[in-house]
């Protein structure tokens, strides 16, 4: 093997006599191996002096390699504005890594000012010539309108350039464009086809969609053992709403057999993360006792957390538990705040609830009027204990 460490040895005693006498190929090669640590004991120090050295002769790739250094602070101390420097100075001369770190430079306000139109100039140069991160950015910035005007079509064009590639992002979010008809005709089956590849790359977004294409049979025929498979993979890489959809399919037993314990495992790993669906399941299953031992103090926790969130179920449920003085002191103040929260949603059960409070002056102002009012709504819905309410002259 000619890259044996014998021949790295070599290779670094001939280098080095030749940057000693200032060939910059040299130098920068020579920087690589002290990078690296082949041929010699690795360095960061020496590979920067020898970057430098190459970089200040206009070596392009030395110039990127110690802008890298300076923005990862790798032998050298972390100064965002050197590494924009050197970044420009090799992307001046076509560079296309160069070009991408420094439209992320610009996009992030990182060494420089924030400039997304500067960001999309760079993205380009470097997308051009077939940079699949770059390509990717410069999609994400026309589907959302940064640096660029919004352009659907443009953003589909870059998505794919990159996804061709093997890029899992651009993977991803070309199969969500197709998903959506956005920027290209709906395809359910294109949908799936590039959110498999990303989801095959470990991509956990795409390893949850995937898992609801499975659920919902779209674009896929229906098959819960394998939405679970990919919940499962995206949960363990601690995504939210694969834990929660992990955690469903363990309780209603869709596709793995039905188990409560680890319904709740799941619900409370992404209730911890602020999924507010898990949290309104893991306060259910503590309301219940299904799963975990029954704690009413327990359930209206999580009911707050997800209530807090605007989740008009959780909402509904806090209400009655301080109607009811389920797990925390009875407040008919507080119950009304939360169910007139849950009705405004369009929730029925808590519109019924709300009419009743009025009806009866419960932690609100008696008013009959507003008390048919929420009756109506919800038996416009088919709530039936609002139909009677109204039938008997609530």
């Amino acid at each position: 093997n000619m890259y044996n460490a014998k021949n790295y040895e070599e290779a670094v005693k001939w280098w080095r006599l030749a940057a000693e006498q200032g060939d910059a190929r040299a130098q920068f090669n020579l920087g690589v191996c002290y990078y690296q640590g082949k041929g010699v004991a690795k360095n960061a120090t020496e590979a920067v002096k020898w970057f430098r050295l190459a970089a200040e002769q206009g070596h392009a790739d030395a110039q990127y390699c110690l802008g890298v250094c300076y923005d990862d602070g790798i032998g050298v101390a972390k100064n965002a504005t050197e590494a924009v420097k050197w970044y420009r100075l090799a992307a001046e001369q076509g560079d296309a890594r160069a070009q991408f770190n420094l439209g992320g430079c610009y996009y992030q306000g990182k060494g420089v000012a924030k400039n997304a139109t500067e960001a999309v100039k760079w993205f380009r140069l470097a997308a051009e010539q077939g940079h699949a991160d770059a390509q990717y950015n410069l999609g994400v910035c026309y589907a959302h309108g940064e640096g660029v005007p919004k352009n659907a079509e443009e953003a589909v064009k870059w998505y794919r350039k990159a996804a061709e590639q093997g890029f899992a992002l651009a993977q991803y979010n070309l199969g969500v464009c197709y998903a959506n008809g956005s920027g290209v005709a709906k395809n359910a089956a294109e949908a799936v086809k590039w959110c498999r590849l990303a989801a095959e790359q470990g991509d956990a977004l795409a390893q949850n969609n995937l898992g609801l294409c499975y659920v919902n049979g779209t674009g896929v025929p229906k098959n819960a053992a394998e939405a679970v498979k990919w919940f499962r993979l995206a949960a363990e890489q601690g995504h939210a709403s694969a834990q929660y959809n992990l955690g469903v399919c363990y309780e209603n037993g869709t596709g793995v057999q039905k188990n409560a314990e680890e319904a709740v495992k799941w619900y409370r790993l992404a209730a911890e993360q602020g999924h507010a669906g898990a949290q309104y399941n893991l306060g259910v299953c503590y309301e219940n006792g299904i799963g975990v031992e029954a704690n009413a103090a327990e359930a209206v926790k999580w009911y707050r957390l997800a209530a807090e969130q605007g989740d008009a179920l959780a909402q509904y449920n806090l209400g009655l538990c301080y109607y009811n003085g389920i797990g925390v002191a009875k407040n008919a103040t507080e119950a009304v705040k939360w169910l007139r929260l849950a009705a405004e949603q369009g929730h029925a059960r808590a519109q019924c609830c709300l009419g009743v409070c009025y009806y009866y002056g419960k932690g609100v102002k008696r008013d009959r009027q507003k008390a048919k009012e929420w009756f109506r709504k919800a038996a416009a819905q088919g709530d039936e204990a609002a139909k009677k309410a109204l039938r008997e002259g609530f």
